[in-house]
């Protein structure tokens, strides 16, 4: 297969040559400029409430790291509340007293109202 050329006439080969991206990369820069005020701030958030909630939840209770993020994580799903399945099957060995501190300190950190 033979390959084909386009050839620019006159004085124009620089507007081929050096294509113009300003539009693209304000475009680009906006973007990235949403993310970082919007959605970066909001992640942030989440894991400053991440790790506070830890902390808290480590001073009700000694658990296993991998144990304390999984009830992080079902709670957050049920707006700071562990399901009844849940706590039979996973956190059994926790007493009432513990679960409500732990879900109350849920509640508070993260914001939930009247869950």
């Amino acid at each position: 297969m033979r390959k084909k050329r386009i050839t620019a006439q006159g004085n124009h080969a620089n507007y081929y040559r050096y294509i113009d991206m300003t539009l693209f990369t304000e475009y680009l820069f906006a973007t990235i400029l949403d993310t970082i005020d919007s959605e970066m701030e909001a992640e942030l958030e989440y894991l400053r409430n991440y790790d506070r909630a830890r902390f808290v939840i480590r001073e009700i209770v000694d658990m296993p790291d991998r144990l304390l993020d999984v009830f992080i994580t079902i709670s957050l799903q049920n707006r700071g509340k562990l399901s009844g399945k849940k706590r039979k099957s996973i956190f059994s060995m926790l007493t009432d007293e513990e679960i409500e501190k732990m879900e109350n300190c849920m509640q508070k950190i993260f914001g939930y109202k009247n869950a």
